[in-house]
């Protein structure tokens, strides 16, 4: 009952913020709260951007109101309307279509959190399995120290999005290559829930229950082969180059890591950062250790199942500038 009142009162104080029920509701639907927004001559905007909300992008800036303001204010990130329900985001120098709530969240990880921001003093390739929107890749891409990024996006319409946003930055576009499938342990294809507002939560598992849902969502197929087939021919063009392996694959760390060890391929990384799922992540931990990896954990919230790894290959030591 408590939660309802609370509700009904933000909605109450959206009402008389906005003076517009329409939009209201769509902000609403999407759990915007309202010292988010501000009414101007212009119209209603959101608050520290400038940005006009309107009935085609509400939802969007209800749901991520609170990251774009605080991606503005820290990195001044600059966001214009691009089409209906879509935004253009600037940011150092880069420039990406967003469409939903996640995709500002996922440039609020990458480039305002900064869980990937790894310095290496020598030049590098880039793995980068699970490419969703192509923020990786392209916050990767814009390092000069990286010479080629390579990634992986199996889910179709996710993959055209990434497409997109790459090909948006001409400046660093060249350095990525894009494929259009997963890595696992073995050739196969699956079928997976699949949501435009949930773009990176799409894996095996069906999409969490709890995830606020505005449109319906369907079912892709999506090809995974076998990184041992994968990457032997991206390594060898690696040509002493540091190789670093960033991964988001929704719980297919699970499958490619025992892979890459198997094969022999983990041997020839140099760098993993990766989010593990679902599981307690010892038994990914002990088989980098075996590895000749040092691991640092990071986990997102006491007791969760879900939080990220940093781990280097000190029995290697190729790139690190000490001869060895």
């Amino acid at each position: 009952m408590r939660n309802l009142l609370k509700r009904a009162y933000e909605f109450g104080a959206l009402h008389c913020r906005l003076l517009s029920p329409q939009l209201a509701s769509q902000i609403f639907a999407s759990h915007g709260s309202p010292e988010h927004f501000q009414r101007s001559a212009g119209g209603i905007q959101l608050r520290d951007t400038g940005l006009v909300v309107d009935v085609a992008n509400a939802r969007l800036l209800g749901g991520a109101a609170a990251d774009m303001r605080a991606l503005t204010s820290t990195l001044g990130v600059e966001w214009k309307p691009n089409s209906p329900g879509r935004l253009e985001a600037r940011l150092r120098d880069l420039s990406f279509e967003i469409s939903s709530a996640e995709d500002v969240f996922v440039l609020m990880e990458v480039f305002g959190i900064g869980v990937y921001a790894l310095a290496h003093p020598e030049p590098a390739i880039v793995i980068d399995i699970g490419a969703n929107i192509g923020a990786s890749a392209l916050f990767f891409a814009s390092k000069p120290w990286v010479q080629r990024v390579y990634s992986f996006e199996p889910l179709k319409p996710t993959a055209k999005i990434a497409r997109a946003n790459i090909d948006r930055n001409p400046a660093v576009r060249d350095k990525i290559t894009l494929f259009e499938f997963g890595l696992s342990s073995r050739d196969e294809t699956l079928s997976v829930e699949y949501s435009p507002e949930w773009k990176g939560k799409s894996g095996p598992a069906a999409l969490p229950t709890n995830l606020p849902r505005t449109i319906q969502s369907w079912k892709e197929n999506i090809e995974l082969k076998p990184a041992r087939k994968a990457l032997p021919e991206i390594f060898d063009a690696a040509a002493g180059r540091a190789i670093i392996v960033k991964m988001d694959c929704e719980g297919g760390e699970w499958n490619i890591l025992p892979d890459l060890a198997d094969s022999g391929l983990l041997d020839r990384i140099d760098h993993m950062i990766f989010e593990w799922h679902d599981r307690t992540p010892e038994p990914l931990e002990k088989l980098l250790v075996e590895n000749g990896f040092n691991v640092i954990r990071r986990t997102d919230a006491l007791g969760a199942k879900i939080g990220l790894i940093y781990a280097t290959n000190v029995r290697a030591h190729k790139h690190l500038g000490n001869g060895a």
